[in-house]
């Protein structure tokens, strides 16, 4: 993340799938709250949360690298899960929208300010990740890499200066660097030809099945 520039990470606490932070003064919360039966029909057994140890773990090494985590509980929208054990906590909810899972081009060429008239009113740009179906940090990894690369170029370039050519030809040397240090992306096949596919899977010596 800080390599390429993102110094925030929003993290999703709550949801009606699951509680996913402890709070001693509600034990519940991570008794039962935080566990499920089962995801879409699997009859796979899901449970899992932050400790207040866990969280300050992470806010040092996120504040080491310079990301400041920005936490997220969301009351009293999303809180299906917590209303299992402390129904009192009921109010009213709200909608969300949620962007579609865009093809790399699609995302290279997102335009933060686009139908504003000045560019003063943007704070950044943010990339959502909805990790609770995601079963292993790989599965995570393939989902952000490697349009996480370009949002970045769409926060921190501007637009007359941005290339798409440009960006491809520098892209294999990125994805190098993220197979050295065990990211394990998403091929970008449609920038291949079949050959270099190939000859990229060899490299990369995975396939989807990899993920999970």
């Amino acid at each position: 993340m800080a390599f390429y520039k993102f110094n925030r990470l929003h993290l999703h606490l709550t949801d009606n799938q699951g509680w996913r932070i402890e709070i001693k003064e509600y034990p519940k919360l991570v008794e039962i709250a935080s566990k499920r039966k089962e995801t879409d029909g699997n009859n796979k057994p899901h449970e899992g949360y932050y400790t207040k140890a866990d969280l300050q773990e992470l806010v040092g090494y996120a504040k080491s690298r310079f990301v400041e985590i920005i936490p997220e509980i969301d009351m009293p929208g999303h809180n299906q899960a917590a209303l299992t054990d402390y129904p009192q906590s009921e109010g009213d909810g709200h909608f969300t929208s949620w962007m579609p899972i865009l093809p790399l081009e699609q995302a290279y060429g997102f335009d933060p300010s686009f139908g504003l008239s000045d560019d003063d009113f943007i704070l950044g740009v943010e990339g959502c990740l909805w990790g609770e179906y995601m079963p292993n940090i790989n599965k995570v990894f393939y989902m952000t890499y490697p349009r996480a690369l370009a949002l970045s170029e769409a926060g921190w370039t501007y637009k007359d200066n941005k290339s798409w050519n440009r960006f491809k030809e520098k892209l294999p040397g990125y994805l190098s660097y993220l197979l050295q240090d065990g990211v394990l992306h998403r091929p970008p096949v449609e920038l291949f030809t079949h050959k270099e596919y190939r000859c990229y899977e060899k490299v990369c010596n995975c396939n989807i099945d990899c993920y999970g």
